[in-house]
C-alpha cells in the first residue's frame, strides 16, 4: 500500500522547511530545526499507521491528531514564506533596513507552540504503531503518458448497435435501444465509440449526449440537452417553455440522443420524454446505458434485452485487453514467470473490462518483481468483494499520496459534473498537491501527468479533447467516486440542505450549490468552518438578478475565512471587492468571473501567492490594477469576455510565470498619459504563454520597429492559437505584422482588420499550422505562398476587397517550368476552404503567367468549399473529392471545371466559352466529363443571371443528397436535371421569382430518396403539382411565403410517410384537403401567418379541426 495524505503533508512541510525563503529569518532557525527533526522521526512510521487505520482505532485517532497539528504547522510555514517573498519583492536597500523583527519574534513564539504539540503527538507514535515496523518510504511514482485502448472484444456488439441505429426498416418513428450490463462492463466507452462513428455522425443531426445518473428528472435532462446543442448556458425556464424550446430544436430532424448511466426511471417522466420526441423525424433514435435491469426492460419494451446485454469478456479477450494495458506497446514479455503471474492475476478480474484496465494500469506502473505480491493482495480482497470492487480498492491503495489527495479533492464536484481539466489542475496546484523536483518542468505539466495517471487507472474518463488530443473536459467514473472520493474527511460537498448539519472544524475544503438557503449555509460556516482552505461554487448560478448575493456575502466570506487557498465567487453579482481581501495572504486561486466589477482595486495586488485569477465574462471591467506586477506568482490570468478592457497595465511584462493570457489590449493613442497602459513590449518576456492569445488595437502601435518595441512572439513556443486584431487598419500595418512573427509551433492563426498591402512572408514558415483565417483585410492584393504547409486543414479568406489573386506569379513556389505531377502536393491536408466577400477575386493564380499550358493542381483532400460573394471568380484549383459546396453570388465555373475535369488555363482554355448565365448543351458537349461521386451537398444562392442548371453538370453528381437553391430570381426550372437526382434526400427552393414547379410530369418519380422538401417565396406556385405524390418517402414538407398558393394536393393521403407539415404566411390558402385525416404518420403540423386557414384549424371549433385532431403536435399561430 502506498503512503497516504498524512505522509504527503509531512513530506511537503519538511520540503518547505528546507527552502531558502525560510532562512531569511535567522531567529527562527532553531525552532525550524527542531520541527525538521521531529517530522523526520515520525515520517517513516506514518505509512504504517495509514495502512493500519482501516482496522485500528488507535492508528486512526493518532493520525487525526497528527493531521490537525500538521495543518496548523503548514499554515504557519506558509505564512513565513509569504512574508519572506514580501521582503524579497522590495528593493535591496529597503529590504536590508526593514527586517521585520516584531513579526519574527511573534512567529518564533507560534513555532514553539506548534513544535510542542507536534512532539506530544510524536511521543505516542511507538505505542500506537508497535505492530507496524518502520519502513523507509521511497516516493518512486512517475506519471504515465495517456494510452489509448482499442475496443477489445466489443467489435461485434458495436456493429450490432450501429446497425440497429441505422436500420431503416424499424417500424417505430423513434426507437429506444438499451445497452445493459453490470458496472464496469464498458457501456459508456461503447456508447462513445458508437456516438462518434462516422456512419452515425453522417446520419444523425443533431446528436445529443446527457449524463442522467441517480434521478430521471425531465426538466434537468431537457436543460442539459439544450445546453449541449445550443452551446449556451442553462436558462431557468419554466417547464412549458423548456419543452417547447426542445421540440423546436428537434422538429423534423433525425436526431440521436444518448442517455448515459440511467440508474432510476420515473415512468411518467419517461413517457413525457418519449412523447416530446414525436416531432422528431422518423428514424430518430435514443440510446440508453444502464446497469439497472428494470430500467433496461422499461425502455426496451419488446426488444430482446439479452441482445443488448454486455457480457464478460472471454479468456482470450481478457488477456488481449490486459496485455495492451500492462505491457509496453501491448507486447508480451519474455519472462515466463511474469507472464504466468499476469495471467493468474487477470483471472481474478472475471472478464470485467474496468477491473482488467484497473489492474493492468496498476501493474504497468510497478516493477514486475512486485507483481506477485500484488496478485496476493488482489486474491485476498476478492474473498470478500466482487472483482471490480476488489480491483478498484487495490488500485486506490497503491495510488501515491498526492494522487489520493487529488482524487479525493474531486468530491467537491457534484456527481456526473463535467470538469474542466485545466481548472482542476489549477485547483490542485493551489492546494500544493502538485510537486516536482525538476524546477524546469511547469507544475501544470506535472499536474496533467497526474490527471492522465488517474485516467489510466481509470478513475476519470475523457468527454472532450482538442484537435491535438489533449483532454479538456472529463468526468469521474461513478464507481471509484462512490468508493473513494469521500475517503478524505476534510473534503465536503454541500449539495443538499442537510449537509450543513455535518460541518465541523475539521473541514478544509467545501463546495456549494446554488439554492434558496445558500445564505443560511454561509452563516453556519461562519461559526464552524474557520479553517477552510477551499470555498468552491462548481455549479452554474441559476439565481435571478434579484437573488444575487452581491457585495455583502462577499464581505462575510472574505472576513471570516482567512486561511483560504481557493476562493470562488463567480456569478454572485459582485460590484466591488472589500479591502479585507488583501488579508487572504494564502490565497492562490481567485474566481471573480461573471460579476459586475468595473475596476479591480489596487489592494488585490497584495495577494502575492495568487497563481490563478479568473475574471472571464466580467463585461464591465475596464482596467486591471496598476500594480499587477506585484503578483509575481501569477500563472493564469483569465480575461476572456472582458470586452470593456481599455489597456494592459504597465509592468505586466514582469509576470514571467504567466501561462494563460487570452487577451492583450493595446491602449489607444488619444488616451491620457495616466491611463495609458503597457505597450506591445510587455509581451517580450512572457514566453511561457500557452493555448490562446489575442492582441487587440494593433492600429495604435507606435512605430514598433523603430522603437524596437517587440512582442518577441517567436519565443512563445507553447502558444497554440494567435489572433491579431486591428480595429482600423492602415497601409503601415505591414511593418507591425512583420514584427509579430510567431513560433513555428503555432496551430491556429487569425488576422482581423490588417490594413497592409502585402502580407508577411513568415506565414510559409508556420509548418505546424492547422487553421488560418483572414478577415476584413481591405488592401491586401495577394498572399505569400503557403500551399506547401503540411498540416493546414482549414483556410478561410473573408472580406478582402482588393484581393485579385490568392497567389501572384512573382511569389509562387512552382511555375510552368518547375511544377510537375511529382512535386509536393498542393495544400496536402486542406479539408475546408472558405472564400467569402472577395468582390475582385478573379482566379487563384495569374495562370497564363504561371502555368502556361500545364494542368492546374488539385486540392487532394478538400471536402468542404464555400464561395460567397465572389462574382468575378473565373477559375479555381480543382477539387475532385469535394463533399459539400456552397456557391453564393459566385460563378458556377469552378463547379463545372471540376465536374468536367477541364483546365481553365493555357491557350486552348475554354474559360471564355462559359458564362454565369449560359451553359448550353452545345458548348458543354465537347468537354470530357468525370463523375464527382463524393459531392453530397450543393447550395446555390444569389445568382441573379442563372436561368437553368446545366444538365451536363448535375447528371454527374451521383451522390448528391442535399440541394439548396436560394435567391436566384431568373431561375425558371429544374426540369433538365430533376431526373438525375435519384440520391437526393433534401430539396430546398426559395426566393426564385420565375421558378415554375409545374409541368415536371413523371420526373418527380426520379426523386425516390427525397424525404425533405422546402418551398418558399415562389410566386408562381398556385397549387402543389399532383405528380408530387410520386415522392413516396417524403417525411417533411414545408411551404412558406407563397402568396399565390390556394390549394394543397387533394390526395394528401398519398404521402403515407409524411411526419411534418409546415405552412407559413400563405394568406390565400383557403382550407386543408380531406386527405389530411388519413395521414396517420403525421406527427407535427405548424400553421402561422395564414389567416384563412388558421381560423378553420382552431382547436375544437374550427371547420378543419376534425381533419387534424389526430396529429400529436399542432401549432396554430405559435399556440399549441
Amino acid at each position: 500500500m502506498e503512503p497516504g495524505p498524512v505522509w504527503f503533508f509531512t513530506k511537503a512541510i519538511m520540503s518547505t522547511l528546507s527552502q531558502d525563503d525560510i532562512r531569511q529569518f535567522p531567529c527562527l532557525e532553531a525552532e525550524i530545526e527542531k520541527l525538521r527533526k521531529t517530522l523526520y522521526s515520525i515520517r517513516d512510521v506514518v505509512t504504517g499507521a495509514e495502512k493500519d487505520q482501516v482496522v485500528s482505532c488507535k492508528s486512526r485517532d493518532w493520525l487525526g491528531h497528527l493531521k490537525d497539528v500538521l495543518i496548523d504547522l503548514d499554515d504557519l510555514v506558509d505564512d513565513v514564506c509569504v512574508e519572506a517573498q514580501r521582503l524579497k519583492s522590495k528593493p535591496k536597500e529597503v529590504c536590508f533596513f526593514s527586517f521585520n523583527l516584531p513579526y519574527a519574534l511573534s512567529m518564533n513564539c507560534k513555532l514553539k507552540g506548534i513544535g510542542k504539540r507536534l512532539r506530544n503527538v510524536a511521543q505516542w507514535a511507538d505505542y500506537v504503531l508497535s505492530a507496524n515496523p518502520r519502513k523507509e518510504v521511497v516516493d518512486s511514482w512517475s506519471g504515465h503518458a495517456e494510452r489509448t485502448h482499442s475496443i477489445v472484444g466489443r467489435e461485434a456488439f458495436k456493429e450490432r448497435i450501429v446497425g440497429r441505429l441505422l436500420d431503416s426498416k424499424v417500424a417505430q418513428a423513434v426507437t429506444v435501444i438499451p445497452i445493459f450490463g453490470i458496472a464496469g462492463m464498458g457501456k459508456t466507452t461503447l456508447a462513445q465509440l458508437v456516438f462518434h462513428d462516422d456512419r452515425i455522425m453522417k446520419r444523425f443531426e443533431p446528436r445529443m449526449w446527457v449524463h442522467v445518473s441517480d434521478e430521471f428528472c425531465l426538466k434537468v435532462i431537457l436543460e442539459r440537452i439544450l445546453e449541449s446543442t445550443t452551446n449556451k448556458k442553462r436558462e431557468n425556464l419554466e417547464m412549458n417553455k423548456l419543452m417547447e424550446k426542445f421540440q423546436k430544436e428537434i422538429l423534423a430532424k433525425k436526431c440521436l440522443i444518448v442517455l448515459e448511466d440511467v440508474l432510476k426511471l420515473d415512468l411518467k417522466e419517461w413517457v413525457d420524454f418519449t412523447n416530446l420526441l414525436s416531432v422528431a423525424a422518423r428514424g430518430s433514435r435514443v440510446l440508453v446505458t444502464t446497469h439497472i435491469e428494470y430500467v433496461a426492460k422499461a425502455v426496451a419494451k419488446s426488444t430482446d434485452l439479452d441482445h443488448y446485454t454486455l457480457k464478460s469478456l472471454n479468456q482470450e479477450e481478457t488477456w488481449a485487453l490486459f496485455k495492451e494495458i500492462a505491457f509496453e506497446k501491448g507486447q508480451e514479455v519474455k519472462d515466463l514467470e511474469i507472464m504466468e503471474i499476469g495471467k493468474v492475476t487477470v483471472e481474478k478480474c472475471a472478464g470485467v473490462p474496468l477491473a482488467i484496465k484497473t489492474v493492468g494500469s496498476l501493474l504497468s506502473s510497478k516493477n514486475p518483481t512486485k507483481w506477485s505480491s500484488l496478485m496476493r493482495e488482489l486474491s485476498e480482497k476478492c474473498r470478500n468483494k466482487d472483482s471490480i470492487h476488489a480491483a478498484l480498492e487495490l488500485c486506490y491503495d497503491h495510488l501515491p499520496a498526492n494522487l489520493k489527495l487529488c482524487f479525493a479533492y474531486c468530491a467537491l464536484f457534484p456527481k456526473d459534473y463535467e470538469i474542466d481539466v485545466q481548472e482542476l489542475i489549477n485547483l490542485w496546484m493551489a492546494q500544493g498537491f502538485i510537486t516536482s523536483l525538476d524546477q524546469s518542468q511547469p507544475l501544470e505539466d506535472v499536474g496533467y501527468k497526474y490527471f492522465l495517471s488517474l485516467v489510466h487507472r481509470p478513475f476519470f474518463y475523457a468527454i472532450k479533447k482538442d484537435e491535438l488530443g489533449i483532454i479538456r473536459r472529463c468526468r469521474m467514473h461513478d464507481l471509484p467516486r462512490n468508493l473513494f472520493a469521500n475517503s478524505v474527511a476534510d473534503v465536503k460537498s454541500m449539495l443538499s440542505k442537510a449537509a450543513s448539519k455535518k460541518i465541523d472544524k475539521s473541514i478544509l475544503h467545501l463546495s456549494f450549490s446554488f439554492h434558496s438557503d445558500f445564505m443560511h449555509h454561509i452563516s453556519t460556516l461562519l461559526l464552524k468552518g474557520n479553517r477552510l482552505r477551499t470555498f468552491l461554487l462548481p455549479s452554474e448560478s441559476l439565481l435571478s438578478y434579484k437573488e444575487k448575493m452581491g457585495d455583502s456575502i462577499c464581505y462575510k466570506i472574505i472576513s471570516c475565512f482567512k486561511l483560504l487557498r481557493v476562493l470562488d465567487l463567480h456569478a454572485l453579482g459582485i460590484k466591488t471587492l472589500p479591502t479585507s481581501i488583501c488579508k487572504l495572504k494564502y490565497l492562490r486561486y481567485l474566481d471573480l468571473s461573471q460579476n459586475s466589477i468595473q475596476l479591480l482595486p489596487l489592494y488585490v495586488t497584495r495577494l502575492q501567492n495568487l497563481q490563478t485569477l479568473k475574471l472571464s465574462d466580467c463585461h464591465l471591467l475596464k482596467e486591471l490594477p496598476k500594480g499587477i506586477k506585484k503578483l509575481i506568482n501569477l500563472r493564469h490570468l483569465e480575461i476572456d469576455g472582458c470586452w470593456s478592457l481599455t489597456h494592459m497595465p504597465l509592468g505586466m511584462g514582469e509576470l514571467t510565470s504567466l501561462q494563460t493570457l487570452p487577451r492583450f489590449v493595446l491602449s489607444k493613442k488619444y488616451q491620457s498619459v495616466s491611463s495609458r497602459g503597457g505597450g506591445l513590449s510587455e509581451l517580450n518576456k512572457l514566453n511561457e504563454l500557452k493555448r490562446s492569445l489575442e492582441i487587440l488595437n494593433l492600429e495604435h502601435l507606435n512605430d514598433a520597429v523603430s522603437d524596437k518595441e517587440t512582442a518577441n512572439m517567436g519565443e512563445k513556443k507553447n502558444l497554440q492559437e494567435l489572433r491579431l486584431r486591428w480595429t482600423r487598419g492602415s497601409n503601415k500595418d505591414g511593418e507591425q505584422l512583420d514584427c509579430l512573427k510567431p513560433h513555428a509551433n503555432l496551430k491556429k492563426l487569425y488576422v482581423i482588420g490588417f490594413g497592409g498591402v502585402k502580407f508577411s512572408s513568415w506565414i510559409s514558415s508556420l509548418t505546424n499550422l492547422i487553421e488560418f483565417t483572414l478577415f476584413d483585410i481591405p488592401n491586401c492584393q495577394y498572399l505569400p505562398p503557403f500551399d506547401q504547409l503540411p498540416y493546414l486543414k482549414y483556410l478561410s479568406l473573408n472580406s478582402m476587397s482588393a484581393l485579385e489573386y490568392v497567389s501572384a506569379g512573382d511569389n509562387m513556389r512552382f511555375s510552368s517550368t518547375s511544377y510537375s505531377s511529382t512535386s509536393t502536393p498542393f495544400f496536402p491536408s486542406l479539408e475546408a476552404l472558405t472564400l467569402n466577400d472577395l468582390p475582385n477575386l478573379k482566379e487563384w493564380w495569374k495562370m497564363d503567367v504561371i502555368f502556361g499550358d500545364k494542368p492546374l493542381p488539385s486540392f487532394p483532400h478538400l471536402s468542404k468549399l464555400s464561395i460567397c460573394v465572389c462574382p468575378k471568380l473565373n477559375s479555381m484549383p480543382r477539387f475532385p473529392n469535394l463533399e459539400e459546396l456552397v456557391l453564393q453570388n459566385a460563378s458556377l465555373k469552378p463547379l463545372v471545371e471540376t465536374v468536367m475535369m477541364i483546365d481553365m488555363a493555357g491557350p486552348n482554355s475554354p474559360k471564355n466559352a462559359l458564362t454565369t448565365s449560359t451553359f448550353s448543351s452545345s458548348t458543354l458537349a465537347s468537354f470530357s466529363f468525370s463523375p464527382v461521386s463524393d459531392l453530397k451537398s450543393l447550395s446555390i444562392s444569389r445568382m441573379d443571371d442563372l436561368e437553368y442548371l446545366p444538365k451536363e453538370c448535375l447528371q454527374n453528381l451521383t451522390s448528391l443528397k442535399k440541394l439548396e437553391i436560394l435567391f436566384c430570381p431568373r431561375l425558371k426550372s429544374l426540369s433538365l436535371v430533376l431526373q438525375y437526382l435519384s440520391s437526393l434526400e433534401h430539396l430546398q427552393i426559395e426566393n426564385c421569382n420565375e421558378f415554375d414547379l409545374s409541368n415536371y410530369g413523371k420526373q418527380w418519380k426520379a426523386l425516390g430518396s427525397l424525404n425533405s422538401l422546402l418551398i418558399g417565396e415562389i410566386p408562381k406556385l398556385v397549387a402543389l403539382p399532383k405528380e408530387l405524390t410520386y415522392v413516396h418517402k417524403l417525411t417533411d414538407l414545408r411551404i412558406r411565403k407563397c402568396s399565390n398558393l390556394v390549394a394543397l394536393l387533394e390526395r394528401m393521403d398519398s404521402f403515407s410517410s409524411l411526419q411534418h407539415l409546415s405552412i407559413v404566411e400563405c394568406p390565400n390558402l383557403v382550407s386543408l384537403p380531406e386527405g389530411m385525416g388519413k395521414l396517420t404518420s403525421l406527427q407535427a403540423l405548424k400553421i402561422s401567418g395564414s389567416s384563412l386557414i388558421s381560423q378553420k384549424c382552431k382547436r375544437e371549433i374550427g371547420e378543419d379541426w376534425p381533419k387534424i385532431k389526430h396529429i400529436p403536435y399542432v401549432e396554430i399561430d405559435y399556440i399549441r
